[in-house]
This record gives C-alpha cells, structure tokens and sequence, in this order.
C-alpha cells in the first residue's frame, strides 16, 4: 500500500453512474471521522441510561433519602444546631435529619446537649453549665437524713432520724422556697408522725407508714392509702407482725410496693404490692435488707430494681407479676454510701437494665458501665466508659453517667447506645469518697448521697435550670412560619 494508490468507488446507479476514485489516505481519514462520529452518538443516546444506573449501584455519599423535617427548639433559644460538626442553624430551627442522627446543642453558658433526631419536634431544655449546689440539713439539729429520693414535683423527699429512739418521720425540701416541711398529714393531737410518706407519680396520691406499737411494744404498724376522692386503710401489720419499713409506688399509679421485716421467725424481709383497690400480693422474701430509697422502677411498672445489704451490697430485680427474683452482680459494700444508698442502675425502652459495677473478672478499679437483656442474669460491659457512676437514661438513645477528674471534681459524660463517651463536661462539684446519684431531668436535678460522718447521708442537691419547662414548639412554629 502506498501514497500514490486510489480507492474505486463505483459504479452504483443511479446515485453514482461513473466509477470515483478517491487518493487512499482521504479514503482512510474520512472512514475514521464517519467512525468517531457513530461512536460519540451512542455515548450520548446511552448516557442517562448509565448515569442511572451508576446511582443505582452507588448512591452519593451525600443523599439521605429517609431525612424528615425536624423543628428543634431549645430553651433558651439562640442555641446552635450541629450534625457531623457542620451547623445546621440556631434554635427555633427547622432542619432536615434522619431519625438516626444525633444532634448536638450548644449555647455558651450551658451544658452540650445530645438529642436524637428523633420525631417531628424536638423541645430541649438546657442545662446551665454551673449548676446550683446546696447542701440539704435535716429539719433539726441532732436529727440525721437515711434516704432522699425526688418527688414527682421537684422536691426532695427524706427520712428522718430522731434521737434518743431512733424515731422516723417523712419531710420534704422545697429548693424553691428552700425550706422543709413535714410530710403527711397528723389527724389528731400527740399522734404519731407518720415514719415513710409515698407520693404517687400521678401528684394525687399518697401511701403513709405510721408506726403504732402498743403497751408491749409490739408492732402495730399502720399503712394508709390516700387517694383523690377517699381514704382506706387496706393494710395493717397488727396481726401479722410484721414492722413497716417503705413503701414505693407504681409508675402506672396502680399501687405500691410495701417493705416489711417479720419480727419473728428470724431477720426475713418480705415485699408485697398493694393495689389502689386494697388487694394484697406477697411477693417474695429476703434474708438480706432491701436498702429503703434504692427503688429504680421500669418505665411501664412491670419489674424494679434495688439494692439488698448482707455482707455486701447486691443488685437485684422483681417481676411485679410473678415475683421472680433476678440476683444480678455484687457491688461491693465500700461502692456505695453504707446507709441510704441509691440503685446505681437505668432502666432502657427496649426492657434491660443498665448499672455501674465492678469490671470482670478482676473486679478491680472503677465502676465500669454493664448491660443485661430483659429475663436474664448474665450482665455484660457496654462501651469503654470507665469509671462510670449513676447511669439514667436522658433521651432515648443517649445516656448520663457522671466520673471524677483530678480533685474529685465530678463531670458529666454522655454516652450513646452502644457505650461510646460523645463528650465529658466539668460540673464544678467536688465530691469524695463512695457516693451515688439520681437524676430529676424533668426539673434539670442531680441528687447525690454520701455517708455521714455522725450517721446516716449527707445530701447534695445540684440544680441545673429554671421551672421554665412549658412547652415552646408551638410559639416557635408560629415564629418560623412565613407571614404575607
């Protein structure tokens, strides 16, 4: 083949009757052209048909197909909105999320705040940064605190203990008004003050203990039922001996669940559950001490856990149902405040508990943070928390638990569902030696109970906001919204 040859076309009638000769290297240039220009017609004929298809098989890392509108307001407002640490806006805002995305809240002045993105509204609380710490006193000098425990309207509810019998009475502390008042009602001159008083969730009402021991000084004990609309006096240990010792209520408001020791017949404790219509259940019996005031109750009433003092401090859990006992793990007796102590354990939604324990097996160290599944005893770690205290349940998904940092300074570490710290904040509170906590997220409260040193607890209680809790999505949907 060479320069100078020719390609005959032709001859082809009737568009070409004489035969065409065309230079070789023209002949081959224009085959290439006529191919490049079939070619490129097919790229752009099939394009969308791949570029479909490529989306298909790999979507942008960027879409999020199942994301909803959120409004999200806080209280106070101007706090800003981050997912991923990019900002989305600053409270009222809506935004746009999946329902498994956890937002961060932040505001100078206050604490971080992790929310799921869960639902169309979120109305968010903030927690100032230092809170209000106060140390709660017995309502007389001489007398001594044994338990305290949260009422469903803010206040701290106590025990306590008067010299030279040991007589108990029921008071609260208002952090309001800061003051304490007894609690329970005294019918009659000289009659005893009730020693245990039990304020429903529902806020309408009450179980007192009153101890009446006669002449002999046998046990006559005395639990009441005050309710809404009557009285009724469906328990009395006259006849059983038996001495009263606390008495808890039912999330549902249903009853409550009464704590007794059989005078006789040896140290047996036994729990029952009283009804609001007077019928009675013995539950179950225990030779060690269910410890008053360490009541942690599921959310929908079914089973609660506590502490029981032998020649340790155990956890357990009981059926409400069926009396099942659940031995779940040894705390130690140095973990825990001797007196008084409170269940260092959350219930989660799906039905387990969470508690803070000693790691195994060396069961040296801090508390670390374990997990057990509804009906079972074989709890496991969860995460890498370390130490861990007090674990609650702040929002679905996202849990409190509070450590300790160079000079017993006590921080806050929020933690997800699987374990993980999402951040630690300082709370300026020093606390040292063995202490628990309970959480009041609805007032923005921490109870934290220490021993005494003359007997019983000494009692801190650290307020971390205002009573500014009515709901705002309405007023921030109504500012949100364009006007014409």
């Amino acid at each position: 083949m060479h320069r100078s040859d020719v390609v005959l076309i032709g001859p082809l009638e009737p568009l070409l009757p004489n035969p065409l000769r065309v230079p070789l290297p023209v002949a081959m240039a224009s085959a290439v052209i006529l191919l490049c220009v079939g070619i490129s017609a097919a790229i752009l004929t099939l394009l969308p048909t791949v570029e479909s298809a490529l989306w298909t098989i790999a979507p942008s890392a960027d879409s999020h197909s199942g994301d909803v509108s959120v409004l999200v307001v806080s209280r106070p407002a101007g706090a800003s909105v981050l997912l991923n640490h990019g900002e989305l806006g600053q409270t009222p805002a809506s935004i746009s999320a999946s329902p498994d995305d956890l937002l961060l809240l932040q505001r100078d002045g206050f604490l971080d705040a992790f929310v799921p993105a869960r639902g169309p509204s979120l109305d968010i609380p903030l927690w100032h940064k230092q809170p209000d710490v106060r140390q709660v006193r017995p309502p007389v000098p001489g007398a001594s605190i044994t338990s305290a425990d949260f009422l469903p309207d803010g206040r701290v509810a106590l025990s306590v203990e008067f010299p030279p019998n040991a007589a108990r009475e029921a008071w609260a502390y208002d952090p309001v008004a800061a003051r304490a008042a007894r609690l329970g009602e005294v019918e009659t001159p000289g009659a005893a003050a009730p020693s245990a008083v039990a304020v429903a969730p529902d806020a309408a009402r009450t179980a007192t203990i009153v101890r009446l021991d006669g002449l002999d000084n046998v046990p006559a004990d005395q639990l009441t039922l005050t309710g809404p609309e009557e009285q009724q006096q469906p328990l009395s240990a006259v006849s059983t001996g038996e001495r009263l010792l606390d008495a808890t209520w039912s999330p549902r408001s249903d009853g409550v669940l009464v704590l007794s020791r059989l005078v006789s017949g040896g140290p047996s404790y036994e729990l029952s559950f009283l009804q609001t219509d007077g019928q009675l259940r013995d539950l179950a019996q225990l030779p060690g001490e269910p410890i008053a005031g360490s009541w942690v109750w599921a959310p929908d009433g079914g089973s609660i856990a506590f502490l029981v003092h032998t020649t340790t401090v155990s956890l357990v859990t009981l059926d409400i149902q069926t009396g099942t006992l659940r031995y779940l793990d040894d705390l130690g007796a140095d973990a825990l405040p001797s007196s008084g102590a409170i269940a260092p354990a959350a219930w989660e939604p799906s039905g387990g508990l969470l508690y803070a324990g000693p790691a195994r097996p060396s069961g040296s160290g801090g508390p670390v943070l374990h997990e057990v599944a509804t009906g079972r005893t074989d709890a496991h770690r969860l995460g890498d928390v370390d130490p861990a205290w007090a674990p609650a349940v702040a929002n679905e998904g996202v849990l409190f638990t509070l450590a300790r940092r160079g000079g017993d300074e006590l921080v806050l570490r929020p933690v997800d569902g699987k374990g993980h710290v999402l951040g630690e904040q300082p709370l300026g509170i020093q606390v040292s030696g063995a202490f628990s906590a309970r959480w009041d997220f609805a007032h923005r409260q921490l109870l934290i109970v220490r021993g005494a040193p003359g007997g019983g607890i000494d009692v801190l209680l650290a307020r971390f906001g205002s009573d500014d809790s009515h709901p705002a999505i309405d007023a921030a949907s109504e500012q949100l919204e364009p006007h014409p």
